[in-house]
């Protein structure tokens, strides 16, 4: 299974992106939920740093991809490019359950019990 993790900040902008595991839906190299999330997340990469040149640095290999944003940093593009990603990986979830899960997490510095894991819609 594809797991996602959402993290946002106080305020409600996406903070941090983490992909990570493989969907197993069909064969290596003929998986279309593998390649459906790598190429939402592939967009994402080119996207934030060969279009809107932000200095940013994605780590990317074989079932892993996160991407943060810089403490005290505020770009439209970020907030632009993060939500059309998250929406795309809501839209993949929805429609291959139990192979992707989108999970969001509570911001940092904010108790467990201020924001709980569930669904992200």
């Amino acid at each position: 299974m594809i797991r996602v993790s959402l993290r946002r900040d106080a305020s409600g902008r996406v903070q941090e992106l983490a992909c990570r595991g493989h969907a197993r839906f069909s064969q290596p190299g003929q998986d279309l939920v593998c390649a459906g999330v790598s190429a939402v997340l592939g967009a994402l990469g080119l996207g934030l740093t060969e279009v809107a040149r932000l200095p940013v640095s994605p780590q990317a290999g074989d079932g892993l991809f996160v991407i943060r944003r810089p403490a005290r940093w505020h770009d439209p593009a970020w907030d632009l490019l993060l939500e059309t990603t998250v929406r795309a990986l809501q839209d993949l979830e929805q429609h291959y359950p139990g192979f992707v899960r989108l999970r969001r997490l509570k911001p940092r510095g904010i108790r467990a019990t201020d924001v709980e894991d569930q669904p992200t819609d």
